[in-house]
């Protein structure tokens, strides 16, 4: 009985990671610009070992963050987007809870982190009035135990991977968690490859974007 109580909040902590997660991406992709020069994805470190953390999605969108349905127009009718917004997966600097030790093991088959069940994703919103910032990848930085910089918000953590399969107007994304509480009961956690672990979960999804 125990065993199943524990199998059954494991798989509950997991789920709602994972629906914050991808609550928030399929709010903000539904006012995102899926134009080629205002997207761009980019791989996170690595900060843990040899495979890098996840990956990272930077748009432009007509939202300031009150989910607002269109584009906001000038005077001849062009689009402007209101915002710039990044999402990446990033490894937090530890400890790790109930002192779980993670080792920097080999990457997976696409060159990601796969042993690290406590990454972080984050938000951030950048004014789009500079215009789509090629120097974005230098923000992509390994958060401490302080709060997160002015601008950056964090939207699930105890993630293991996040990823971009297609870039809009229909996006296809993929996230990832473990069952932690069920898989360090079981396995020596942070020190074995989760990625196709009977512990982990893997989610894909797709959004159409209302600003094509």
């Amino acid at each position: 009985v125990t065993d199943l109580w524990r199998q059954a909040d494991a798989k509950d902590d997991v789920v709602r990671a994972l629906m914050k997660a991808r609550g928030a991406l399929s709010r903000d992709l539904l006012n995102a610009s899926s134009r080629p020069n205002q997207v761009a994805v980019a791989r996170v470190g690595p900060h843990g070992g040899p495979g890098f953390d996840g990956e990272a999605l930077r748009f432009l969108s007509s939202d300031e963050g009150n989910n607002l349905p269109e584009w906001s127009l000038d005077a001849s009718g062009h689009a402007q987007p209101r915002s710039q917004i990044t999402y990446f997966l990033v490894v937090p600097a530890g400890p790790y809870p109930n002192g779980v030790a993670v080792a920097g093991g080999p990457a997976d088959s696409n060159g990601f982190e796969q042993q690290n069940p406590f990454k972080w994703l984050i938000r951030r919103v950048d004014p789009a009035a500079s215009g789509f910032q090629n120097g974005w990848t230098g923000w992509l930085t390994q958060p401490g135990s302080a709060a997160l910089p002015a601008g950056q918000q964090l939207v699930a953590r105890n993630l293991l991977g996040f990823r971009v399969l297609k870039t809009g107007p229909l996006w296809s994304l993929e996230l990832s968690a473990v069952a932690i509480k069920d898989a360090q009961k079981r396995l020596a956690l942070g020190q074995v490859p989760l990625a196709h672990s009977s512990f982990t979960i893997t989610e894909r999804f797709s959004v159409r974007t209302n600003n094509p």
